[in-house]
């Protein structure tokens, strides 16, 4: 049982992490910056919306809404959405390679993206 908890609370805090690295720092920022630097998406009008490294939050996810596909797009730019997501697939991966019940995956994923956006919003504001 101690297991099971301490993986779930380790599980959460992930969560949470990822959470305030994608949404409260300049990282979606660096990733659009590398991705256009690989060639992605070459030539499209997306690359000309946002600047070199001046672009802010709020022109990522206007670029974002704009020119990537609509799923992708919410997916990247709401911390509800994403928290779901990464809770998700991380539970799956956890019961996959560790020794958890099956109801582990579902009460993590219906857990953790509310535990994980309160911590989030304890640090970035």
């Amino acid at each position: 049982m101690e297991t099971i908890l301490t993986i779930y609370v380790l599980g959460c805090l992930a969560v949470s992490s990822a959470l305030m690295a994608w949404f409260g720092s300049g990282l979606p920022i660096h990733v659009l910056y590398m991705l256009k630097r690989v060639g992605y998406a070459k030539g499209s009008d997306m690359w000309n919306t946002l600047g070199e490294w001046t672009s802010t939050w709020d022109d990522f996810s206007v670029a974002a809404a704009a020119y990537m596909h609509p799923f992708i797009g919410e997916l990247i730019t709401c911390p509800v959405c994403l928290s779901f997501h990464i809770s998700f697939w991380l539970a799956l991966a956890i019961w996959v390679f560790a020794p958890v019940p099956f109801v582990f995956v579902i009460a993590a994923t219906c857990t953790w993206p509310i535990l994980s956006n309160a911590l989030k919003s304890l640090v970035v504001k």
